[in-house]
């Protein structure tokens, strides 16, 4: 087999396996919207913000850290998954002493205890799945998410179908991280003996401890953006906060790991071959860009129409929102495989102080903001943080890679111009034909835009394809 055919199929199985959850949490997302009040979602989502923040946290010490060494022994896997699943048990112990705290209610509580016992599942094969991406097995990978994904889903619908409510939301994400990781531990089994490597241990917290923190400089935000809305505006406010942000970062969370990984061994094999990663980094910023900027700029201008044909008017307080989150998160692509350069180069470390520093900062912001423009005010926090890490990646990107401003910008000019004409022609149309808000006018939106923006594209590169074949190509 071809190089280039091998790098596309694993491609396509990484994208199989991301996009085929977005798929599969789009239309579960679509029956809870239907079935759910925002106050049920709310709260669900409110429970599982602990869960899914710690669990973030420590997949991307563990992947970091791993994805960089050459060879693992059983002994090392052994220390890592012992030292995880110990640490997901204490920490579930932890998350859930302050939801006894915070709620009075018996139900709630009994909800809760169901949230974080998702932790130590969703942590469990974490080993495996590094070893499996290392091996390129993206095939068994992809099979392994979505069918957990499939049970968990039949699980939550029948519970919202049945009128559990917040139990559907918890019970989905409970179920899915059981089954994948009792599937990963049938059908990639692995000798992981009991041992503790104090040094190896120590090893890999210095790796893996700074893109641990990048991580959560993320969820900081995006959870602690959960937290301040509950205690501002309440648990309705927080369904539809929500809504908007789940519409939009179901798809950039898939595309950007489908994007890391893949890049992260790709970048971290060719430091190894003492290969460079100034040009594969540009070329993989520009690709990216050129398939990745559309999609947010296209849910802006057709978010109003989508969300009344799909879920009603009972969602329409969260346009505006899901508006504003679509172009900030547009403008916060412009360093997606930065990250697999600092894996590869291991400098984690660089930009780790800003990157925080940006969600206390736009934390701050949205609880000030919050009080005078209500949901309204996290776009203030999300717009000054994606400015401060812009900010803070650019200068990252000028120490661990020698890329000239002229250069970066020079691949990042064609999407967004692209884009800029997109929306231009797609709004003209829009106003000019008088189009409504029905099926018809969505495909219509669609179509245009899409069209236009292919043209703007090799317009303005005409070796486009040819460039994308030849990346590809490359080892």
């Amino acid at each position: 087999m071809s190089l280039l055919k091998n790098r596309i199929i694993n491609i396509l199985w990484v994208t199989a396996e991301k996009f085929g959850l977005v798929i599969l949490s789009v239309f579960s997302f679509f029956i809870y919207a239907k079935l759910l009040t925002p106050e049920q979602i709310g709260l669900g989502i409110l429970l599982l913000a602990g869960v899914e923040f710690c669990s973030m946290l420590i997949i991307a010490a563990i992947e970091s850290s791993l994805i960089k060494l050459k060879s693992i022994s059983a002994d090392q896997d052994g220390t890592l998954f012992w030292s995880v699943l110990f640490l997901s048990f204490l920490l579930s112990a932890l998350i859930y002493g302050c939801y006894w705290l915070y709620f009075d209610d018996s139900s709630t509580r009994f909800v809760a205890l169901l949230a974080v016992l998702a932790l130590p599942f969703l942590l469990g094969g974490r080993v495996h799945i590094v070893h499996m991406r290392k091996q390129k097995q993206f095939k068994k990978l992809a099979h392994r998410t979505i069918v957990g994904k499939l049970v968990g889903m039949a699980a939550g619908i029948g519970l919202a179908v049945y009128g559990a409510g917040s139990y559907a939301i918890v019970v989905q994400t409970l179920v899915m991280a059981i089954t994948s990781l009792l599937l990963i531990l049938a059908f990639e089994r692995r000798y992981l003996p009991l041992t503790f490597d104090r040094s190896f241990l120590a090893e890999m917290s210095k790796l893996g401890i700074p893109a641990s923190l990048k991580m959560m400089n993320n969820n900081l935000f995006m959870k602690g953006l959960v937290i301040v809305i509950e205690v501002k505006l309440g648990t309705v406010a927080v369904g539809f906060y929500n809504f908007a942000n789940r519409l939009i970062e179901l798809p950039r969370s898939a595309i950007i790991s489908t994007i890391l990984s893949y890049a992260n061994p790709v970048f971290s094999d060719r430091k190894n071959r003492g290969l460079e990663l100034e040009d594969f980094y540009l070329k993989s910023t520009k690709i990216g860009l050129l398939v990745i900027f559309p999609f947010f700029i296209g849910l802006n201008l057709v978010c109003d129409t989508l969300v009344h044909l799909l879920f009603g008017d009972k969602w329409s307080d969260s346009i505006p929102l899901l508006k504003g989150l679509a172009i900030i998160t547009t403008f916060s692509l412009f360093f997606m495989a930065l990250p697999s350069a600092l894996i590869a180069n291991g400098k984690t470390k660089l930009g780790l102080k800003g990157h925080m520093a940006s969600s206390v900062i736009a934390l701050v912001a949205t609880i000030i903001s919050i009080p005078y423009l209500g949901l309204m005010g996290v776009l203030v926090g999300a717009a000054i943080r994606v400015f401060i890490i812009s900010v803070v990646n650019y200068v990252v990107m000028l120490k661990v890679l020698n890329v000239k401003f002229k250069n970066w910008f020079s691949v990042i000019f064609p999407s967004m111009f692209s884009a800029l004409i997109m929306w231009c022609t797609t709004e003209f149309t829009h106003r000019t034909f008088n189009l409504g808000e029905d099926f018809l006018a969505l495909n219509v939106t669609i179509f245009v835009a899409f069209f236009v923006y292919v043209i703007s594209v090799i317009t303005l590169d005409r070796k486009i394809v040819s460039e994308i074949k030849l990346f590809l190509s490359k080892g």
